[in-house]
This record gives structure tokens, C-alpha cells and sequence, in this order.
């Protein structure tokens, strides 16, 4: 039997990941070469794991050997002559709509059908956000895992001020109160009560669209973006609390500085697993609007893709089986990676392997339903950070909301208008 060979490759859309390996060609002409593109979605070991080693255990003529190079069109263009065509994909639901212009999207469904995997097995929520993240057409992708959110808070920081817990079920504008309560100078140490998450984020728990699907539109300065930023910009307002940060900046003061009381932040668990000196932290359900109490985050899952130039989509269709059997998602699910699959057995044993998560409120992650998922537009990451921009202006500037979703709105226009 041939040997197959398996190359994987990272897709970085965003930011560079650097690559210690080069390909200059098609080195073996009689092997079958499958590219796969972790980046932010498995750490090293992980993908060791669950996939390498597990994908050997059940077919062994499968070699894997991972490359990391970002997905371009320049990338693509390179490798053209070398004969060099990527497979498969892993990477994020929310960046599938990349993928689309590059012509690396095609229907999974007949590769899933070969494998003999049936997707019904999984949260047919998931299945739902990765088809409407493939432009609603037909499903491009498989999940095999999904982000959670959460309300990470610090105990000791409650204990210090003598202020109950957050507790599961909270509103933005309950959370808002808590705030309040946590954001404190002692001495030369400023506490600040929330930092609550990318506007994006608590945005998609209701659907908040950037762009008219029909007429490609801004939408950003209507109903939902204002009951959004209002909602939210009271946090910042708190006196003591006035800082925006990025994710980075808040995972910062959170877990090393230990200074901020609350974060609204996603699956962390893979960073705490290296730290020393945490802080004596816990998690409540992620916040809510009023307005649709128990609706949580859009679904961000972590998906498979196998590209429409693909020549081996067989190996593919038994490289996703294989992530998404029982055994690999139970193992997955263990180390603290959110299952895809509709098993509440499988859900039962989430962070059950290692200590990191004993004695933490693990059901708060489960207390809401995903918002159901619109069809993401060609620039919605660009307005994504156009409207975390507009956010920090609100607070550093003092901007009511109206006048900042105005000049949003303006900047949406404007981009749109350079970018015929």
C-alpha cells in the first residue's frame, strides 16, 4: 500500500505566524499531500493529539507532517508552480468568508458521506453557524470544537471589597452594578470592576449585523448597535474604570496583575495551563441583554475545510471522522475543549482531566443558547474594528452614543467608498 503523506499548514489571517519549514516543490510525486492550517485553534500538543497521533492510530499509512504558513493570495500564487495545493484547512468559522475570494471553499457534505460520518451526531447549532459562516450556500466545513464565553471574575478582589459573586444569569446592566461595586483605589492599585469583551462579541448575542446583506449597506448606526453601545459603554463609564483595553491587555490585568475584578473573555484554559501565581479566579455565565435574556454569543467554532482543488478528499473525509469520533471528542472535551457533537455524556466530562478547572463553576458555560448566526459579509472583520474603535472613542473622548455611531457610520462609508 502507498504510503500517504500529509502536509499541514497554518492559516494566519490577520497576523504572520512564522514557519521554520520550506517547501520548494512536490518533493514526492507519489504521495498524496494533505495541508491542514491550525493556528490559534490547537496548541502544538493538541494537534499532536488529537490529530497526528490519533489519525496513525487508525490509519497508518497516513504520515502527517505540519507546515505553518499563512494562506494568501500571494501564498497561493507561489505554490501554483509548485504544484503545491492545500487540502485541508483548519481554522475559525468566523474567517471562513476569507476563504471564499482565494476559491478554497467547497461542499464537505460528499466527503462526509464517503467517511460515512453522519452529521447529525453534532449540535445541529454548530452545523447552522458554519454553514451560514460559508455564505449560506452549502456547508463548507466541518466543527470539530467550539469557543466558549464566559465571565471570568477574582474572588479575592469580591472578598477584598466585601461584594457577593457574580452570579449565572446576569444582564449587561446587572453586570454594570457589580462594576461599580469592585472599581476601587487602594493605595497606588487601581481596581477596575470590568473589562467586558471585543464589541463584537456581546454584539452578536443579538444578531447585530455591520453590513445589509441585500445591499451591502452599513447597518452600524441603528437600533441594535445603539441598544449595543448602550448597554455597554456604562461599564466603561464607571469612575475608576475608564480604560479600554484589547483581549491581550485584559488577560493581562486579570491573571498577572490581578487588578481587574471581572473580564469577558472565551476559552482561555490552554494559557492558565502554563501559569504559576493565578488568581483564586471562577466563571458565571457570560452576560446577557435584557432584551433577550439567556441568549448567549454567536456560535465560533473551530472548523475543517476541504478546499475545492482538493485530489484527496477521501484522506481528508477520514481525517474529520477521525477528529470528531467519540474517542478523540471525549479526550478533547476532558482537556477542556468544547465538544461539537450532541453527546451530554461527552459535555459531562469537560475539564475533568488535570486540576486546573476542580472546584470551578463549569455549568456557567452551558447556561446560555448561542444567538442564532447570521451570514457574515466580505468586510465584517475590518468593521469589527471599526466599531471597537468607535467604543474607545465613546469613552476616552466621552462621546454620547448617538454621536459615536454617527461618525461610525461615516467611517463605514468612507472605507467603502475607497475600497471601489
Amino acid at each position: 500500500m502507498k504510503r500517504i503523506t500529509l502536509l499541514l499548514l497554518a492559516l494566519a489571517t490577520g497576523f504572520t505566524i512564522t514557519s521554520g519549514c520550506s517547501i520548494s516543490g512536490d518533493d514526492d510525486p507519489n504521495s498524496v499531500k494533505i495541508w491542514i492550517t491550525p493556528w490559534d485553534t490547537l496548541a502544538k500538543e493538541e494537534f499532536d493529539r488529537y490529530i497526528t497521533e490519533a489519525v496513525a492510530k487508525k490509519y497508518p499509512d497516513i504520515q502527517i507532517k505540519k507546515l505553518e504558513k499563512p494562506i494568501t493570495e500571494k501564498t497561493l500564487n507561489e505554490w501554483k508552480p509548485k504544484g503545491i495545493v492545500p487540502d485541508l484547512i483548519v481554522t475559525r468559522s468566523t474567517y471562513l468568508s476569507d476563504l471564499k475570494p482565494l476559491g478554497l471553499l467547497n461542499d464537505v457534505q460528499p466527503v462526509l458521506d464517503e467517511a460515512g460520518f453522519d452529521p447529525n451526531r453534532l449540535d445541529p447549532n454548530a452545523l447552522e453557524s458554519v454553514k451560514n459562516a460559508s455564505g449560506g450556500e452549502f456547508l463548507a466545513g466541518i466543527p470539530f470544537t467550539r469557543q466558549f464565553n464566559a465571565l471570568y471574575y477574582n474572588k479575592d478582589i469580591f472578598d477584598k471589597f466585601k461584594v457577593p459573586y457574580p452570579k449565572d444569569g446576569l444582564t449587561w446592566q446587572e453586570v454594570a452594578e457589580v462594576a461599580s461595586k469592585v472599581t476601587k483605589k487602594e493605595g497606588e492599585t487601581q481596581y477596575r470592576g470590568m473589562e467586558p469583551d471585543l464589541i463584537g462579541v456581546p454584539a452578536s448575542e443579538l444578531r447585530a449585523a455591520y453590513f445589509d446583506r441585500q445591499t451591502g449597506q452599513p447597518l452600524v448606526n441603528n437600533t441594535t448597535w445603539r441598544t449595543v453601545f448602550s448597554a455597554i459603554k456604562p461599564i466603561y463609564d464607571i469612575p475608576g474604570n475608564e480604560e479600554k483595553t484589547e483581549v491581550g491587555g485584559a488577560f493581562h490585568q486579570f491573571f498577572e496583575e490581578k487588578r481587574l475584578a471581572m473580564v469577558g473573555g472565551e476559552n482561555w484554559l490552554r494559557e492558565l495551563e502554563g501559569m504559576k501565581d493565578l488568581p483564586n479566579w471562577d466563571m458565571a455565565s457570560y452576560p446577557t441583554f435584557r432584551e433577550a435574556p439567556s441568549v448567549g454569543p454567536q456560535f465560533d467554532s473551530h472548523v475543517m475545510v476541504v478546499t475545492e482543488k482538493s485530489k484527496h478528499k477521501k484522506e481528508a473525509g477520514q481525517i474529520i471522522e477521525t477528529l470528531l469520533s467519540n474517542e478523540v471528542q471525549t479526550d478533547m472535551s476532558k482537556n477542556g475543549r468544547v465538544s461539537v457533537l450532541s453527546s451530554g455524556a461527552i459535555r459531562d466530562v469537560f475539564g475533568s482531566e488535570g486540576p486546573l478547572l476542580n472546584g470551578k463553576n463549569i455549568q456557567a458555560l452551558f447556561k446560555t443558547t448561542p444567538a442564532k448566526p447570521i451570514v457574515p459579509m466580505e468586510n465584517d472583520h475590518e468593521a469589527g474594528i471599526v466599531m471597537d474603535t468607535a467604543m474607545r472613542q465613546a469613552v476616552m473622548a466621552k462621546q454620547d452614543v448617538d454621536q459615536v455611531l454617527g461618525e461610525a457610520l461615516d467611517s463605514m462609508n468612507l472605507f467603502m467608498y475607497l475600497k471601489r
